[in-house]
């Protein structure tokens, strides 16, 4: 007589996390869909999908990543910090800001709490679009370090706001910042 074993939530989890670590968003997905339609395995919690959207986002499938972010919604799960984090820095990385900062503020609206990666990915897309109205509002959303203020000059600066660029300069030295060869870049 043989004995079947079933995968439990954290043996499919930590696959599907493999499979971000490797950037093998395919398998991770179709791990996902199988916990999703039964097939001996359990129904997906928020952390595997956020597993999966890493490996979307690894691999540069950003729009997989959206996906299974409507996915995860659809089927009654609450998207966290890490799940709109993980989105957001896809598609900062794929160029695409606009939509990076739709998804940045519908985690602002949701009344989650913003992490380094979210506003990080935010400021990215901010400074790609030259966004820098966005950017400023984002300078008062976290405590400012040198990161945040080099991302947010360089916003200004590619949308030739040069009469901010003082000002930041001046402010990141108040709070005690300093300009790196990045901030003069």
């Amino acid at each position: 007589q043989s004995v079947r074993l079933h995968p439990s939530i954290i043996t499919c989890g930590a696959a599907i996390s493999g499979c971000q670590t490797n950037a093998l968003w395919e398998r991770a997905t179709e791990i996902l869909l199988d916990m999703e339609a039964g097939n001996h395995r359990p129904d997906p919690d928020i952390a595997a999908y956020n597993a999966a959207m890493g490996a979307c986002s690894a691999a540069g499938e950003w729009a997989y990543a959206i996906c299974l972010l409507k996915r995860a919604q659809d089927v009654r799960l609450r998207p966290d910090t890490k799940t709109y984090s993980t989105v957001i820095a896809a598609l900062a990385k794929s160029t695409r800001w606009e939509l990076a900062f739709v998804l940045y503020e519908e985690m602002l609206g949701r009344g989650l709490t913003v992490d380094a990666i979210a506003c990080t990915a935010a400021l990215t897309a901010c400074e790609e679009g030259g966004k820098w109205e966005d950017a400023l509002s984002l300078l008062t959303s976290r405590t400012p370090d040198t990161i945040l203020y080099n991302a947010v000059i360089g916003a200004c600066a590619k949308g030739r706001r040069w009469e901010y660029v003082g000002e930041l300069l001046a402010g990141m030295r108040r709070v005690g910042c300093a300009p790196t060869t990045v901030t003069y870049g």
